[in-house]
């Protein structure tokens, strides 16, 4: 009983350790991105909010077509010069069997809305360019990676986005990268 009980406690935490190595890959692709953009953008503020209410049918529809988990909606705010959105996101209420979430991003500005979904809850690949235009960066899982799920080397798609005058998202540049 007592080696059963060893060999619990052991799978546990390699599964606890192995877990968290899979979210730290990420981050640290992810930083990279925000360095990048804190460099090039140094501008854009962020501030997080309590409590917003978005009163709008494309807002309730993004809610119950995603399965939103609404206790764990994140508001911010972000402004540059006279731009300005609001910025929602949330994980799914069911889970992905990838072990990790894909984050649900609604983005409302004075003019349009998008949303998108990403690997990533960082606010700050969400930013105003220097013209005034919502870029973002939306960060997947690379397809051939799916097929084997090497977590030790994980494969990236890394796509940055610019919403037009128009509210429509243009690709802007697509990398695929391994992230350690």
């Amino acid at each position: 009983m007592k080696l059963y009980i060893f060999i619990l406690i052991i799978c546990s935490l390699i599964y606890v350790n192995s877990n968290q190595n899979k979210s730290d890959v990420s981050a640290n692709c992810i930083q990279n991105i925000v360095d990048g953009i804190n460099h090039d953008y140094p501008n854009n503020a962020i501030q997080k909010l309590n409590n917003y209410q978005l009163d709008n049918s494309e807002y309730k529809s993004w809610l119950d077509t995603m399965k939103i988990n609404r206790d764990g909606i994140k508001i911010y705010y972000l402004k540059y010069r006279d731009n300005h959105a609001f910025l929602f996101v949330s994980n799914n209420m069911n889970s992905t069997g990838l072990g990790s979430n894909f984050y649900y991003w609604y983005i409302h500005t004075k003019n349009y809305a998008l949303h998108f979904e990403s690997l990533s809850d960082t606010p700050k690949l969400i930013f105003f360019d220097n013209k005034g235009c919502l870029n973002y960066y939306s960060i997947d899982y690379n397809s051939e990676w799916l097929d084997i799920k090497d977590w030790d080397n994980i494969k990236l798609d890394i796509s940055k986005y610019e919403l037009s005058n128009k509210g429509e998202s243009f690709l802007i540049e697509k990398v695929s990268k391994f992230c350690r």
